[in-house]
C-alpha cells in the first residue's frame, strides 16, 4: 500500500459486505446468502458512518424477500478487526453503478477522496474481498496502474484482479486517497478492473 497504510488508516477503513436474510423475530438466525462485496468508509462523524460500495451489492436490499414471514435482507459491514455492524442504503447511482450505505457512530476512520484525477500509468493500490476471502487482520491488497478512461461510458480501467467480492472495493491512489471503487472485471481476463470515473465518483459523493 501506499506510505505507511497505518497511518493513513486504509485497512481500518476497508469493509466487508454481505447480504443476507434474517428472521427478524430473534434477529440471529441467518440464512440464503445472497451476496459478497466490499466497500470504504468515506465519512465517519458523530453522527453517522457511510460507506461507498458499488449500486449492485445494495440490489437485494431492495427485494421483497419474503415479508409475509416477516423475513428480510440485511447488509452487513464486517472490518478487519473483525467488528460487525448493519447498514442501510441512503443512495444509490445506477448508471455508475455506486452506492451509499449509512449506519450510526462507529468512530471507525475514513479514507479521503481524491480531488486530483489520476492520470495513464499512476500506480494504484486496491483493497478486497474476492470470493468473500476475508478474515480478522487479513484483507487482500493490490498494486496495479490506471490505464485511462473508456469516454463513452465515463469508466476507469486499471490493471487489479478483480473477481465476485471484489466489487465496491476502493481504488486509491499513491497518497492513499480514493479515486474511484471496482465494479467489475472483464470475463476473458480477471487482471482488468473497470469501475466509475473519479468525476462521478466525487459527483455521488458530494451529495453525502
Amino acid at each position: 500500500m501506499p506510505g505507511n497504510s497505518r497511518d493513513l488508516d486504509v485497512y481500518d477503513s476497508f469493509v466487508h459486505l454481505e447480504i443476507s436474510t434474517s428472521v427478524t423475530s430473534d434477529g440471529e438466525i441467518w440464512e440464503n446468502r445472497l451476496g459478497l462485496g466490499s466497500g470504504a468508509i468515506i465519512k465517519s462523524d458523530l453522527n453517522s458512518t457511510l460507506v461507498l460500495t458499488a449500486a449492485h451489492i445494495c440490489i437485494p436490499q431492495s427485494l421483497d424477500v419474503d415479508p409475509e414471514n416477516n423475513i428480510m435482507s440485511l447488509i452487513t459491514a464486517t472490518t478487519w478487526h473483525d467488528e460487525r455492524f448493519f447498514l442501510t442504503i441512503t443512495g444509490i447511482d445506477m448508471v455508475n453503478d455506486l452506492c451509499m450505505l449509512e449506519t450510526g457512530f462507529t468512530g471507525l476512520p475514513y479514507i479521503k477522496i481524491s480531488r486530483i484525477l489520476p492520470v495513464p500509468g499512476d500506480d494504484v493500490y486496491n483493497l478486497a474481498a474476492p470470493y468473500g476471502i476475508f478474515g480478522n487482520k487479513f484483507v487482500l491488497s493490490f498494486k496495479g496502474t490506471y490505464s485511462g478512461k473508456i469516454m463513452d461510458d465515463d469508466e476507469q480501467v486499471y490493471t487489479i484482479p478483480a473477481a465476485p467480492g471484489s466489487s465496491g472495493s476502493p481504488v486509491l491512489n499513491s497518497r492513499g486517497h480514493l479515486i474511484g471503487i471496482i465494479h467489475s472485471s472483464t470475463s476473458v481476463m480477471e487482471t482488468i478492473a473497470i469501475g466509475p470515473s473519479t468525476e462521478a465518483t466525487l459527483d455521488f459523493v458530494s451529495g453525502f
